[in-house]
């Protein structure tokens, strides 16, 4: 995610919490009681993402769970398209095409998802099956991503992205963008817990572990849902945009998610501490694209109301 290449815009909502136009997003923060090897180690486990030359990311991706290879990787429409192929599992892959959901909007960020073909498929790497559910919320979800790094005190650090880390979270919302054409609330982010397909984001809030020894209580208050962290909560942060939010569902992974976007949630200088939200393009909503895009193995590649009260302002940036 590229940090402040949009400007802040007031969030002015409708019967639900709205926040202003969120950047771009990248592997993010961790718990800063928490060792890094933790996220590091457990990215091993997650071959199927990979990144670009600039290590924004992306999931080499199939339609079922007996697909075995796929050419195909799903990934976020702001980051465009970075030089010098692919590199997944240790390869570097030339990329053949990209296709951006016709619907995508860069000023704004609504339908942020697009549509990569290798020119070969990776050797060793199982695809991860594309999640067509409705029940994400309440799920506990891996993030994936090789953006800027820090812990939820001190936010990412510029210039540390580039290690592959894989944190956790809830999924606690549902959201939509406030499209174009709505004046200063255009991009704005509702948040729900509808799950409706039209609520095409999904969105987790960094949760701070109590400790009054590095700060006082209710420094960081809790967005959504549980306010107990995970022992590997996780925020994304500058250079996550394109990596993955997982599910694993009996025993099998699932993408549910492509990072996308990061909010402040509590206003303070950081941006990817505790208590920011981290906002992703919800696969699910998108499955006619993905399948229109993603030929099955052996069939042929396709070439190529705004009456409620103000409830918040926070800065909402791609993340890149």
């Amino acid at each position: 995610m590229r940090g402040g290449r949009r400007g802040l815009i007031a969030a002015i909502l409708a019967c639900a919490p709205v926040a202003g136009w969120g950047g771009a997003a990248g592997a993010g923060a961790i718990r800063h009681d928490t060792l890094d090897s933790a996220y590091t180690t457990a990215a091993n486990a997650y071959t199927a993402v990979g990144h670009f030359s600039d290590f924004t990311g992306g999931t080499l991706v199939r339609l079922n769970t007996t697909d075995t290879s796929s050419l195909y990787v799903l990934t976020a429409a702001h980051i465009g398209l970075p030089g010098g192929g692919f590199t997944i599992n240790g390869q570097t892959i030339a990329v053949v095409s990209r296709t951006v959901h016709p619907a995508f909007n860069l000023a704004t960020i609504e339908n942020d998802i697009a549509i990569v073909q290798l020119a070969t498929a990776p050797t060793g790497v199982t695809p991860i099956t594309i999640y067509t559910g409705n029940t994400e919320a309440g799920q506990s979800a891996t993030i994936v991503g090789y953006g800027a790094t820090g812990n939820g005190i001190t936010g990412a650090t510029n210039g540390t992205h580039g290690t592959k880390r894989a944190g956790t979270n809830v999924v606690d919302r549902y959201g939509f963008t406030i499209p174009a054409g709505n004046g200063a609330s255009s991009g704005g982010i509702v948040q729900t817990t509808d799950n409706a397909a039209a609520n095409y984001k999904l969105i987790t809030d960094f949760d701070a572990p109590s400790d009054p020894s590095q700060y006082p209580d209710g420094t960081y208050p809790n967005q959504f849902g549980s306010a107990t962290p995970l022992t590997t909560e996780y925020q994304v942060a500058d250079r996550d945009s394109g990596g993955a939010l997982i599910l694993n569902i009996g025993g099998i992974d699932y993408l549910a998610g492509v990072t996308s976007q990061i909010v402040n949630g509590n206003g303070d200088s950081t941006g990817t501490g505790y208590s920011d939200w981290s906002i992703f393009t919800r696969v699910s909503s998108f499955q006619t694209f993905v399948a229109g895009n993603v030929p099955e193995p052996g069939s042929v590649a396709l070439v190529g109301a705004f009456a409620c009260a103000l409830l918040g302002r926070s800065r909402r940036r791609p993340v890149r």
